[in-house]
């Protein structure tokens, strides 16, 4: 079975430590899994093709196995303009789609996560694929709480829980017929 990351990044820029701990996961999970072929996430998220030649030049000559780990960044238009979670969701999907993947593994900071999750099976709808084929990586609700959120995040609803919140109930709570024109 093949198998594909989503990574959502949770703040900006890359280096913040939410996006560090996001990397690592993803980074555990692909040096775990030889049927992960796919990683799709986006700029913030801080990972970058150099953190995987290591990883491929391994995969390559380990057991005769001869895939290659394809890491694909959505665009952004520019800095500030970082694209909703519904829009890297469906970007995902039919990127794995067209990539033959079978399972979609959500790697994103625990307070974004049910989100996530409910866009990527969203838009696994829209593709008319089972909603089963997306599941969340158990790690990251093991890490605090505190740890995800940070004052120097170029998102301010990134840098404390009350500002996260404050947005995220609404969002959570909104029809997703009107939630997919809003954020789609």
């Amino acid at each position: 079975m093949k198998r594909g990351l989503i990574v959502f990044a949770f703040g900006a820029p890359g280096n913040l430590e939410s996006n560090q701990i996001l990397k690592s996961i993803a980074l555990a999970f692909v040096e775990q899994y030889a049927s992960i072929t796919q990683i799709y996430t986006q700029e913030a998220s801080g990972i970058v093709t150099k953190d995987f030649e290591s990883i491929n030049y391994a995969k390559r000559h380990t057991n005769g196995q001869n895939k290659e780990l394809i890491l694909s960044i959505i665009a952004q238009s520019n800095a500030n303009n970082h694209p909703p979670t519904l829009r890297i969701a469906r970007w995902a999907v039919e990127k794995a789609v067209q990539a033959g993947v079978e399972h979609l593994i959500v790697i994103a900071a625990a307070p974004h996560l049910s989100r996530c999750l409910r866009d990527v099976r969203y838009a696994l709808k829209e593709h008319k694929l089972d909603v089963a084929a997306a599941t969340e990586a158990q790690p990251i609700l093991d890490i605090p709480n505190d740890m995800w959120y940070s004052v120097i995040s170029d998102q301010p609803r990134t840098r404390s829980p009350f500002q996260w919140w404050s947005r995220e109930w609404m969002l959570l709570a909104m029809p997703m017929w009107l939630y997919a024109k809003v954020a789609g």
